[in-house]
């Protein structure tokens, strides 16, 4: 706690505005001066400093890249610094960009509504919809998102063409997930239990392997494959997951805790689980949402259910208060011998694996940037 205190105070004491970015060269030639490098970058922030108070804070090249930070206590047109930053750097430096774009990373001590470029953003949203899930918000509910976001403290990560917006508090909430525990004490919860979509880029390889699961299924439960059989298998005619005795029908009891039997399959068989399984049952808490603006341009929303008020009116799960369990596995004070307060990690970091699987190393490196 006492490091996640010192970094937090040492966050409070940066500039308003802090942009992060890191260029990908394709070759650094050993005949490289640094220090050339190092001048020229310079020269053009004295350049810049003038009209937009900007200061380097951090200056780094090291093998194929060159990393810097810059900071501003007023709001800059950072697009334009970038590129004019980039052009006179490439050129003068004689270094050649990488096939694989430059990351930009932005975090700020204000939000979103204080942040010109980003609340420009959120005004244009006009469509939302529930990453890997065939579901959109209503219009309402988008409205209700529009506002909660401009309120939120919003870090931005630019990559190849992707913008995404993290929700930098909801993201860094400390969580643990010590599934098998808690599905020993409850049998099922908030985050597994209740059948879900299965996305369409998941369904095909479900299919390949269903009747495969029906068999796992048969040797744990003979009862349940029984049943299984007799309604027509795992799917309904349009995709969906069906129930079995109150539950999801991929939930079973195996060695005294119920699990996942797509999630059990996959491990034996080491197939991805993120190729086999609902993103949704796998993501909890954290919560990715696609919008689209005005001009159809994507953009992805991480944030997470951990706040209730957010779960109930815009997670995918709903509300979980109604839920008899204790939620420890959200709640660090509710920790216990069980849930070890040393165990508690942040959302981004329990969920490295999916966010790496779905978008890539980068956009997971610049998550972290914004930490």
């Amino acid at each position: 706690m006492k490091d996640r205190k010192s970094h937090q105070e040492a966050y409070e004491k940066q500039n308003a505005w802090e942009y992060h970015i890191i260029w990908q060269l394709e070759e650094m030639k050993e005949t490289l001066n640094q220090e050339q490098v190092i001048k020229q970058i310079k020269e053009k922030l004295i350049d810049v400093a003038k009209t937009s108070a900007i200061t380097l804070k951090k200056l780094k090249i090291e093998e194929n890249e060159i990393e810097l930070i810059l900071g501003a206590d007023i709001q800059p047109n950072i697009n334009k610094v970038i590129k004019g930053l980039q052009k006179r750097i490439l050129h003068e430096c004689k270094l050649k960009e990488s096939k694989q774009p430059f990351l930009i990373t932005t975090r700020s001590t204000k939000c979103a509504k204080e942040d010109i470029r980003i609340q420009k953003l959120i005004d244009t949203l006009v469509l939302g919809e529930y990453y890997d899930l065939d579901e959109g918000m209503t219009s309402s509910d988008l409205r209700g998102l529009k506002s909660y976001l401009s309120q939120r403290n919003i870090g931005t990560i630019e990559y190849n063409n992707q913008f995404f917006l993290v929700d930098r508090e909801a993201l860094d909430k400390m969580i643990n997930l010590s599934c098998f525990e808690c599905t020993r004490i409850h049998e099922y919860g908030c985050c597994c239990g209740s059948p879900c979509g299965l996305s369409f880029k998941n369904m095909k390889l479900f299919d390949q392997h269903m009747l495969a699961m029906e068999e796992a299924i048969k040797v744990i439960d003979i009862k349940q494959y029984k049943s299984l059989q007799a309604n027509g298998g795992f799917m309904t005619a349009n995709g969906l997951i069906k129930a079995y005795d109150g539950h999801c029908a991929l939930l079973v009891q195996h060695e005294g805790i119920h699990k996942c039997i797509a999630h059990k399959y996959a491990l034996d068989k080491q197939i991805p689980i993120y190729d086999l399984c609902p993103l949704s049952c796998l993501m909890y808490p954290l919560e990715i949402i696609e919008l689209t603006t005005d001009k159809k341009k994507k953009v992805i929303l991480l944030t997470s259910v951990v706040d209730e008020a957010f779960a109930n009116q815009f997670g995918r799960w709903g509300s979980y208060a109604s839920l008899e369990v204790e939620l420890r596995c959200i709640h660090q004070e509710a920790h216990n011998a069980i849930f070890k307060a040393e165990d508690y990690r942040p959302v981004y970091e329990v969920n490295q694996g999916l966010l790496e699987h779905e978008f890539g190393e980068a956009i997971y490196r610049g998550i972290k940037k914004l930490y």
